[in-house]
């Protein structure tokens, strides 16, 4: 028997502290970070949750900025779709000064 699937990684700001599920780093309140809900046969039908830092979620960042949204959804990460998901130019130019390699990729 199957599980319905769910997944999800928005770029959020910290409203308290969290700690950074690949490499352990403190994302202050305040900071940006990327936030993932699955649930689904990839997980074995159990529900993960991880707090990302801007340098762990690397390869989710690009896909939004290219996409310019704040969320992507599915297990092939597709851009979330709407106004409320479009990513604000203030947070661009917070993520691409925090992290210059995803800068100097996407100027190629």
């Amino acid at each position: 028997m199957g599980c319905i699937s769910k997944y999800y990684w928005v770029l959020r700001r910290a409203n308290k502290e969290h700690k950074c599920s690949r490499c352990g780093v403190v994302i202050k309140p305040g900071e940006l970070y990327v936030y993932h809900f699955g649930v689904g046969m990839g997980t074995n039908c159990r529900i993960i949750r991880r707090w990302w830092c801007l340098t762990c979620a690397k390869d989710e960042i690009e896909e939004m900025l290219k996409n310019n949204v704040r969320k992507l959804a599915g297990f092939y990460k597709y851009p979330a779709k709407g106004k409320m998901w479009q990513l604000p130019k203030s947070w661009r130019e917070e993520i691409l000064k925090q992290t210059p390699d995803i800068e100097n990729e996407n100027k190629q």
